[in-house]
């Protein structure tokens, strides 16, 4: 959010998805978050959930990029298709994940 909508820039969904996905990523996203007055005072800071699909959790860059893919295809009028269809590897590991 300090990076983006507070600075009047509109964010990127696929970076957007990368960011919360990967723990690398959003923890410098997250310090900006708290470093912004506006953003503490609305309590939003982007820590949310612990749940990664990043290296450290077993997956590659490639299975981010194709759940993102699907994530951002999960709609009517989806902006992005996957160029592949996502493995059923790929899927049972995320559901796993996230049940647990």
């Amino acid at each position: 959010m300090a990076g983006t909508l507070l600075q009047g820039i509109q964010p990127d969904p696929s970076a957007s998805l990368r960011v919360l996905l990967d723990r690398n990523l959003r923890k410098p996203a997250i310090a900006a978050n708290r470093a912004n007055s506006d953003l503490q005072r609305a309590n939003v800071d982007g820590s949310g959930h612990n749940y990664w699909v990043d290296q450290k959790a077993g997956f590659t860059t490639q299975d981010q990029t194709d759940l993102i893919q699907f994530l951002l295809s999960l709609d009517d009028d989806p902006e992005v298709l996957p160029a592949q269809k996502i493995s059923k590897q790929l899927v049972a590991r995320i559901l796993l994940i996230t049940c647990y």
